[in-house]
């Protein structure tokens, strides 16, 4: 199951494409069968975030008929009590395992809420990071550059130079020691 993030446009954010990179390569790789967006309510234009992430999964050549959307749900509690209406039917297909793929900090939200729930228990849950190789510093690098290039688009050819030689300085004071 994927949950969702935002949407940039017609597109999901960036932090939706990781978790939907993620999904993909489980699929690629064989560790997951079938995909369940859980979102939430269609915006202004008619357009539920489970459906632009369909879209997206779609265009990166999944099939259709591999993707389930929740698009009702308003959060977290709600997404995963009609996710649970869904699955039902999965476990009598003789699913027993169940992948949530998230960013770290929804996914303690989210074992916080299974753990509320009852009906959890006959599937073994398994909580998947978008960001299992970024360490902290990646993540406030990413943040730091997304904020500012937000303000002014010339802010990424600075902090992109400013990063190399944030490298360049540890990687000398590190490595040059008699």
């Amino acid at each position: 199951m994927i949950l969702t993030h935002t949407r940039e446009g017609n597109l999901p954010s960036l932090e939706g494409k990781k978790r939907l990179t993620k999904a993909i390569s489980l699929y690629r790789e064989g560790k997951i069968d079938r995909f369940l967006i859980g979102a939430g309510l269609p915006d202004c234009e008619n357009k539920s975030l489970a459906q632009i992430y369909a879209e997206y999964l779609i265009s990166e050549g999944i099939p259709s008929p591999k993707i389930f959307k929740e698009d009702r749900s308003r959060d977290t509690a709600e997404t995963l009590r009609f996710v649970q209406e869904i699955v039902k039917s999965w476990f009598e297909e003789g699913f027993k395992i169940l992948v949530f793929i998230s960013n770290r900090y929804h996914l303690k939200r989210m074992k916080m809420v299974i753990h509320s729930m009852s009906g959890w228990q006959k599937f073994r849950i398994e909580f998947c990071s978008s960001h299992d190789n970024l360490r902290l510093w990646e993540r406030i690098k990413e943040f730091i550059f997304r904020f500012y290039t937000k303000l002014d688009p010339l802010w990424e050819s600075t902090l992109a130079e400013i990063m190399r030689k944030k490298r360049q300085h540890y990687y000398l004071k590190f490595n040059s020691r008699p």
